[in-house]
């Protein structure tokens, strides 16, 4: 039996060789994605950005036939009309929901280095309720990324916590902890004790438009927010999951891969 040695030069740059074309192709297959990525994001924007127009002139029309006709129409027309007027209004925040979804991480992109005690305090200033406890455990550390995005990503999750949680004293707690395989890295997590979600759910509340509740039950929220705070995690290469069980409350954690923390 011949056993190749290591040490050989030759099986050296064979190797190296073999190597630098796997990287090549890996840096082409990304860029290839991105650009579909991109594509696909400009077609989201352009469609819905199209479709708003006619949507928003239904919804006029019907609040002026509504409005002039009503002594012309029995109950049943009226109510026909005021679904319709319902249903073009949520339409009208779909189509906004996209063309917002679409444009993350292509505008608003310039980042600053900011202090997250401060952001976090004034979202929970904005959210201040009578029947909610919101704090922060310890200190949030300075980070570089662009503000309104981590804004929105922490004031998704703290309202999503506020929203689906029908205890009489709802309980919010924000925070961070430093990961063990490197101590410049922070797991941030948002917990709740709110209504919880079945772990076969888990994946399902990252799609858009995907509601795992009936449309009458807490709130009007049409199920983009937590589509969108994944994107913008996943533009700074970090990633976000949850631990929950129905009932008992829910646990947000995210990184942020890019940041400079």
């Amino acid at each position: 039996m011949t056993v190749r040695s290591t040490n050989n030069p030759q099986y050296d740059v064979d190797s190296s060789s073999k190597i630098t074309e796997l990287e090549y192709e890996l840096a082409s297959t990304k860029t290839l994605l991105q650009a579909a990525t991109d594509e696909l994001d400009n077609f989201s924007y352009i469609v819905a950005h199209d479709l708003k127009e006619p949507m928003r002139g239904i919804n006029s029309y019907s609040n002026f036939l509504l409005e002039d006709c009503t002594h012309k129409l029995n109950n049943s027309e009226q109510d026909k009309l005021k679904t319709l007027i319902r249903l073009s209004s949520r339409t009208q925040n779909m189509l906004d929901s996209i063309l917002h979804y679409s444009r993350v991480g292509i505008t608003d992109t310039e980042n600053h280095k900011i202090n997250l005690n401060d952001i976090v305090s004034e979202i929970i200033d904005s959210l201040s309720q009578n029947n909610a406890s919101i704090q922060v455990s310890g200190d949030l550390p300075i980070i570089t990324c662009n503000p309104a995005r981590i804004s929105e990503v922490f004031l998704n999750l703290i309202t999503n916590a506020l929203i689906f949680n029908d205890n009489k004293h709802k309980l919010i707690e924000i925070g961070c902890k430093e990961t063990s395989t490197n101590a410049q890295s922070f797991v941030y997590y948002v917990k709740d004790n709110g209504i919880g979600i079945d772990p076969k759910r888990h994946d399902d509340i990252f799609t858009i438009f995907r509601r795992l509740n009936p449309k009458d039950k807490y709130g009007d929220s049409i199920g983009a927010g937590l589509t969108v705070t994944k994107k913008i995690i996943n533009h700074y290469e970090g990633k976000i999951w949850l631990e929950s069980e129905p009932g008992i409350g829910s646990t947000f954690y995210f990184t942020l891969g890019k940041t400079a923390e």
